[in-house]
């Protein structure tokens, strides 16, 4: 089942993560911090904030290959921060692997939703009047809509919806053949745009507007109020 196939992963990670630790501190010389999910939220939410609109109060989702971040903000402040263990790897292992079609799109959609129904009234609409697509999950996205003469051409649940179509026109990884789409997001966007997509139903998003900025910049600006 694809619960038992993202376990041993997760498994396999932690073994090889506890070897690769030690040797890669000692190749560069700097210890490295493993930082929690919220922690990730937080950084990304500082690099989107930094290039926006001191005042506006924002919705921000970075779409990852092993975890979401949701945050809600109000220009450097942020409200609220969640890490969502639902990411690209795992949702195209799990719903992708044989295959692109109409009733596993379905169901992918479903699996995210269920992943955010909860949580989703915490993130009050009345609080934030525009949602920003942090994660190269999200660009590629926007790329490919654009790229392609999708939708009405903005990531819009009308534009997810004809590039999902296409997807399942595919019919498999391998065969996706988009203007603007690289080789290697090309196995990850069908999970990629059925969490996007559960994430606009249940936070009420119509639009979403990719950005450049992200975990780096925020680390960046992490760093330099410490400083």
């Amino acid at each position: 089942s694809a619960a038992r196939v993202v376990a041993t992963n997760t498994i396999r990670i932690a073994r090889n993560a506890a070897d690769f630790l030690p040797a890669a501190e000692a190749a560069i010389g700097y210890p490295i911090e493993i930082i929690s999910g919220e922690e990730e939220g937080r950084l990304i939410y500082m690099g989107v904030a930094s290039t926006l609109p001191a005042n506006e109060g924002r919705l921000v989702i970075d779409i990852g290959g092993g975890s979401t971040e949701v945050i809600l903000g109000r220009g450097m402040e942020i409200l609220k921060v969640e890490s969502f263990s639902i990411g690209t790897v795992p949702q195209n292992a799990g719903f992708f692997a044989h295959g692109i079609d109409g009733e596993s799109f379905e169901a992918a959609i479903l699996s995210a939703r269920s992943r955010f129904e909860d949580i989703a009234p915490e993130y009050d609409r009345k609080l934030w009047t525009q949602a920003y697509g942090s994660s190269g999950t999200a660009r590629a996205i926007g790329e490919a809509i654009v790229r392609n003469r999708l939708g009405d051409g903005t990531v819009s649940l009308k534009s997810l919806d004809a590039l999902k179509r296409c997807l399942i026109e595919f019919g498999h990884a391998s065969q996706i053949e988009l203007i603007g789409l690289k080789p290697d997001r090309a196995t990850s966007i069908a999970g990629g745009v059925a969490i996007l997509i559960g994430a606009m139903q249940e936070f009420g998003i119509k639009t979403i507007q990719p950005v450049e900025a992200g975990l780096r910049l925020g680390v960046l600006r992490d760093l330099q109020l410490r400083a």
